[in-house]
């Protein structure tokens, strides 16, 4: 995701020299200087404001082009374009104008023959592709860069450059190659004192280590990043680690932590008006509350999407997209999923095409003959130094001819790629047709189950009611006369109240399901319903020999429906008593996060394992675990808890680890 790598450059061409007392000095020195020595004083305070001050640092830079223009000191000039292309970088100005000023840059560095100008220059060109999603030109630009360079010990960016290709190789999701890179450049900052280089290359390598599951190893960079950050003032490092927190926690489902680390690193960019990554954590906010309050989490996905497109990152927008396919999907908002996944399926198409059209071996030859091209380059301006002003004319127009073949050969591409995409976009009508037939296939068959299933659940409910009520008379007729018999007939009569209770819950569902049930939202006293709720099953816990623990709050009111949510409660007390063992504790729990309250019932029972919590909340689901005390068990009541918490705007949900019990959370909104 984009883009460090817009912050990268700039650090390659320059040292950021960010206290105000520096600039002072340097307006101060720009005075009292002319010529040569104004412009160099010019490219100094571009490098120290850059960071804090972007809009001067841009008329600095644009001052700095127009007086070695007028100097005709081409050194002056490469040095200029290239510090006006890499604020252009920095400011995510996506435009032709920032492409040019790199290549103007280029174009004088091969002139002079500076092999240090020009990898720089290379590694300004390779940003700009980079953040516009041409990650093979990104890549092929880097390489050039970080060859040219090595020689160079004096350089002090070759560990920025190395971490922009890991970058490069992150964004394409070739994690172990991201690694690799990572861990040369953090090797190549380890002689020196700890920078924002430092900083810089252990960031990749956190996001790597993450990347491949090593969150263990990634919690520990991301906390020496903080650490080393606050110490040299680096808040741009900072809150990238505090966000990498953040999302290690969110993995580990700690929100809180998760939200807190976000917060943090929110407030950070906010401060360095980096809107990138302000978007970032919009996204991440989304994540994080798209399983607990549907509205919040699309308000922060239309706020990331929004700076994503104003900024036109392409990888940013993609996993917007990624983002909202499975929002949608959590709440089966089935033409939504629809309409956005042919919009991420288009760009994950182009972004494919676009890595498969030149391979890694193809971009090593591509270096190799972009290498062959500057010696030559080179060995020519040597050969005709005395005769500099018609070479360099000549030079102009090759260059022309250049990117006329280049501009050439990408509309050839471009023509290629439109038919395969028309050719795929047929495909993909085909196959929508296909689905939609069969969606209509499986509604209907849907349909008739239902009608089956309430034929046969009315039809039951009569003839069970008889046996019930015979059983009980008949049993009370010959009390005491036929032990046997009594026997039988309390099994006949426990048999049908459970087939009854079956039958009476299947009813329940399939009233929810087709919205026949009129549910009206009213204030519930949810301390005061938990409370009764604890004084009814004490009685049944105590016949168990378990003890019940009630931590609540007092005065917590919910929007709701009294007498659904007092079923949602008993049912999962009297599960946590079901499947709950001689001895053992039940924690009831009631908090407030957020705009939610929470009731969580936790017990010390077997557990559930991780495949068998899928089928929690679906209909006659029998799972390993069993009652403890051969308990009936219908496997309808937590389906029928996920209807009444769906039906009332709340949330259920399990977390479970097999042999260390398990905690039922349900979440309902607050009353407003």
């Amino acid at each position: 995701m984009h883009k460090i790598g817009s912050v990268l450059l700039l650090l390659v061409a320059f040292t950021c020299y960010g206290q105000v007392s520096v600039v002072d000095s340097l307006l101060t020195e720009y005075r009292t200087k002319q010529g040569k020595q104004r412009v160099e004083i010019l490219h100094e305070l571009t490098k120290a404001t850059w960071t804090n001050q972007p809009d001067s640092a841009l008329r600095y830079s644009k001052e700095a082009v127009e007086l070695s223009y007028h100097l005709e000191d081409l050194k002056l000039q490469s040095i200029s374009f290239r510090l006006l292309g890499a604020v252009y970088n920095y400011m995510s100005v996506i435009d032709s104008g920032r492409f040019y000023k790199n290549v103007q840059s280029l174009q004088i560095a091969l002139t002079l023959n500076d092999s240090l100008l020009i990898a720089k220059t290379y590694n300004n060109i390779g940003v700009t592709s980079q953040t516009t999603g041409n990650y093979v030109e990104a890549l092929h630009n880097y390489y050039m860069a970080y060859q040219m360079s090595k020689s160079f010990t004096e350089f002090k960016g070759l560990p920025i450059v190395v971490s922009n290709i890991s970058e490069v190789y992150y964004d394409v999701a070739a994690y172990d190659s991201a690694k690799k890179y990572a861990e040369i450049a953090v090797a190549q900052t380890l002689s020196e004192p700890k920078t924002s280089r430092h900083l810089l290359a252990n960031n990749w390598l956190a996001r790597s280590e993450m990347a491949n599951g090593n969150t263990q190893k990634a919690e520990e960079i991301y906390q020496s990043i903080i650490e080393i950050g606050m110490e040299i003032g680096e808040k741009r490092y900072t809150a990238y680690a505090k966000q990498g927190l953040g999302r290690l926690d969110y993995l580990a489902g700690n929100f809180d932590e998760a939200y807190q680390h976000f917060h943090e690193a929110e407030e950070l960019f906010v401060e360095l008006d980096d809107q990138t990554y302000i978007s970032e954590i919009y996204l991440d906010y989304s994540k994080l509350y798209r399983a607990y309050n549907f509205n919040t989490s699309i308000e922060y996905a239309n706020k990331s999407l929004t700076l994503a497109k104003q900024k036109q990152l392409s990888d940013l927008q993609m996993s917007n997209y990624e983002n909202l396919v499975d929002l949608y999907s959590r709440y089966n908002l089935m033409d939504s999923v629809q309409r956005y996944s042919n919009i991420l399926r288009k760009l994950q198409a182009a972004k494919q095409y676009q890595i498969n059209q030149l391979g890694i071996e193809g971009v090593f030859a591509k270096i190799e003959e972009e290498k062959a091209r500057s010696e030559l380059t080179m060995q020519s301006i040597e050969l005709e130094r005395q005769r500099i002003r018609t070479y360099f004319f000549i030079a102009i127009a090759l260059i022309i001819l250049f990117f006329a073949a280049l501009i050439f050969r990408y509309y050839r591409k471009q023509k290629k790629f439109g038919v395969r995409l028309e050719k795929i976009n047929d495909r993909i009508a085909v196959q929508n047709r296909l689905i939609d037939r069969k969606n209509r296939d499986l509604n209907a068959i849907n349909e008739e189950k239902d009608t089956l299933v309430n034929i046969v659940a009315h039809d039951l409910k009569n003839p069970l009611t008889n046996i019930i009520n015979a059983s009980q008379f008949v049993k009370n007729e010959i009390s005491g006369s036929d032990e046997t018999t009594t026997q039988l007939l309390g099994i006949i009569e426990k048999s049908a109240l459970k087939l009854s209770d079956m039958v009476s819950k299947m009813l329940d569902v399939s009233v929810i399901e087709k919205g026949l049930i009129n549910i009206e939202l009213q204030p519930v006293d949810l301390s005061s319903l938990l409370e009764g709720n604890y004084e009814e099953f004490q009685e049944q816990a105590t016949k168990k020999k378990l003890k019940l623990h009630l931590d609540t709050k007092d005065n917590v009111s919910i929007q709701a429906e009294e007498t659904l949510t007092n079923q949602v409660l008993q049912n999962l007390i009297s599960n946590a008593i079901k499947y709950s063992p001689e001895g053992k504790n039940i924690y009831i729990k009631l908090s407030i996060w957020h705009t939610n309250a929470l009731i969580e019932v936790k017990d010390e029972g077997p557990g559930i394992s991780e495949n068998e919590q899928t089928m929690l909340f679906q209909m006659f689901q029998k799972l390993s675990t069993q009652p403890t005390a051969n308990e009936s068990s219908t496997g309808l009541g937590l389906a029928i808890v996920k209807k009444y918490m769906d039906a009332m705007n709340g949330n259920i949900k399990c977390v479970s680890t097999p042999g260390s019990g398990a905690t039922f959370i349900a979440e309902f909104p607050l009353l407003k």
